[in-house]
């Protein structure tokens, strides 16, 4: 077109493919509790944990507020998400009404989010005045919201030294959920926990079948028809 040798871009016509979200990458439990243990070193390693034993994405962790952690309930609510603007730190509402949620959380979540406390205490005390307290969970050493990138950059860091198989960050979500399927967890409360608007989002990422459920679905019919 630029050059005059065609009237028009026939490529306009061309119907792109949907974008799906089921070419992921996830660990297997041996590998995620490998990653877990290494992450003890990282001083965001609280991120990486939350994501796992959660599901939530990375803007709602970093979006937490002490405020909404339940420790005697054993639960958190996501209400917010943590979003650069213009290169600001801004809260936003999370995106539908389904992702504002209230999440169980398991007695050893529960334990690390008392000793992240508890460090965090610590560094208020430390600074005194100089500490901005914005009630994040997730914070520098002075309570300023969380840098994105010096988390990024400490989350490959971690991948490469705990020698796992290398994913995004994103996809510990994907980890969270296929495991919890695997351990026979119902469709519908994976849903939740994910935040997502409809259960049918969530089978149509997470629930394929395997060879060998094909086979035991061919076998189990074939005895049904003709007998054992």
């Amino acid at each position: 077109m630029k050059w005059g040798k065609v009237q028009r871009n026939v490529t306009e016509l061309v119907t792109p493919p949907r974008v799906t979200d089921t070419d992921k990458t996830i660990w297997t439990p041996a590998q995620l509790r490998k990653f877990l243990d290494h992450a003890n070193n990282y001083r965001y390693g609280i991120v990486f944990y939350l994501a796992a034993m959660t599901g939530m994405r990375k803007a709602e962790i970093c979006g937490l507020q002490w405020r909404d952690i339940d420790f005697h309930g054993k639960k958190l609510t996501v209400r917010q998400t943590l979003v650069y603007v213009a290169g600001k730190p801004t809260l936003q509402e999370t995106k539908t009404t389904r992702s504002k949620r209230t999440i169980s959380l398991d007695p050893t979540t529960v334990d690390k989010l008392e000793k992240h406390r508890r460090q965090q205490l610590q560094e208020k005390l430390r600074l005194g005045a100089a500490y901005q307290d914005n009630d994040f969970v997730i914070a520098r050493e002075d309570g300023r919201p969380i840098y994105y990138r010096t988390m990024d950059n400490q989350w490959i860091k971690c991948v490469e030294e705990a020698g796992v198989p290398r994913i995004r960050f994103h996809d510990l979500r994907h980890t969270h959920a296929s495991l919890l399927i695997a351990q026979g967890v119902p469709i519908n409360v994976v849903c939740e926990r994910l935040g997502h608007a409809q259960t049918s989002i969530t089978m149509d990422i997470y629930v394929h079948s395997n060879d060998n459920q094909q086979r035991q679905a061919a076998n189990a019919f074939v005895s049904a028809i003709f007998g054992s």
